[in-house]
């Protein structure tokens, strides 16, 4: 298990109270380093890649400033946010932290995501 770096990414046009982030390269047991933006509370996620085998991406977040608990976060509709296939998804809650863990797949899972927040 690794934990991968996470990325800012400027659009080629910027728009003020808009940011984005990538975590790249995630593959089975990986998670993402932690982002930490909870005054930017309108966050929208997109998984894609190679999922392999039963490849499953989880969006955890934390309310915790230190020793962190992990709880799956939830789309609008209230389902949890558990990627299996390539998609977007609005994240519902606003925790004080959030990573990817990519749960399952196998040596050919290769996947990105991409949070884009603003406020």
């Amino acid at each position: 298990m690794a934990t991968k770096p996470i990325a800012s990414l400027s659009p080629p046009n910027p728009i003020p109270g808009l940011k984005i982030y990538r975590w790249a390269n995630l593959t089975l047991n990986d998670d993402g380093a932690i982002l930490e933006l909870p005054y930017l509370a309108d966050k929208t996620v997109q998984v894609y890649g190679t999922f392999g085998a039963s490849g499953k991406v989880v969006i955890q977040g934390s309310n915790k400033i230190s020793d962190y608990v992990w709880t799956t976060l939830s789309n609008p509709q209230g389902d949890p946010l558990d990627f299996t296939t390539s998609k977007i998804q609005q994240i519902l809650e606003n925790p004080f932290v959030i990573r990817p863990i990519v749960t399952d797949g196998d040596g050919t899972t290769d996947l990105e995501v991409i949070i884009l927040c603003r406020g």
